[in-house]
Formats: C-alpha cells, sequence, structure tokens
C-alpha cells in the first residue's frame, strides 16, 4: 500500500468499480447512504411527519455518521500501521501526530 490518506484510492485498488451512488470508496458509500438519509428527514418535515419519525431517523443518521468516523479513523490506522512496519516508527511518525489530531476532532462520548 502506498503512503495515502483514507479518501485517495490508487490504480488497482479492490474497489475500482463504482458502487450505488456512483462512488469507488467504502468511505463515499456511507456518504452516498447518509445523503440518502438527511434527503428523507427534509421529506418528512416537508410532508409534516410527526417529530417522533423524524427523531428517530435523525438517530439513525448520527449512528451512521458515527460509523462512518470508526471506519475512517480504522483505516488511517491500518494505514499507518503499514508505514511503520514497511519504514520504521521514524519515516512513520508525521503520521502518527496527524492521526491524534484528527482524534481529537471526534465528539466525546
Amino acid at each position: 500500500m502506498t503512503d495515502q490518506r483514507p479518501g485517495q484510492r490508487t490504480p488497482g485498488d479492490a474497489a475500482d468499480q463504482p458502487a450505488a451512488g456512483g462512488s469507488t470508496h467504502p468511505l463515499g458509500c456511507r456518504l452516498h447512504r447518509i445523503e440518502g438519509q438527511v434527503r428523507g428527514v427534509l421529506n418528512m418535515l416537508e410532508r409534516g411527519r410527526s417529530t417522533d419519525e423524524v427523531l428517530v431517523q435523525l438517530a439513525s443518521i448520527r449512528g451512521a455518521i458515527h460509523g462512518l468516523e470508526q471506519l475512517l479513523v480504522s483505516v488511517e490506522l491500518d494505514r499507518v500501521v503499514e508505514a511503520v512496519v514497511r519504514d520504521g516508527r521514524p519515516a512513520a511518525e508525521g503520521s502518527i501526530e496527524d492521526l491524534k489530531v484528527a482524534l481529537g476532532h471526534l465528539p466525546r462520548p
């Protein structure tokens, strides 16, 4: 694997074929699903659906975003560990620091 960010792809990646929504990256596929959920909530509001129903869908969107965050961190951890194994810790030090900064942006439980 090359030293790339999670949202980047290289030719020959396993996900070369577009998935539903046109995205070729697993993170993009999840984002397209979340986008559809958000459009669904907008539609619910326009149709006057109950607050309870809308809140259930918003909770579902929060869960989907949380899952996306976990996947993104997992992909990045894999990349950093591969860089450490391949190049040694000094070469991956910048990536480790970048990951620490990124983790600081996640919401606290």
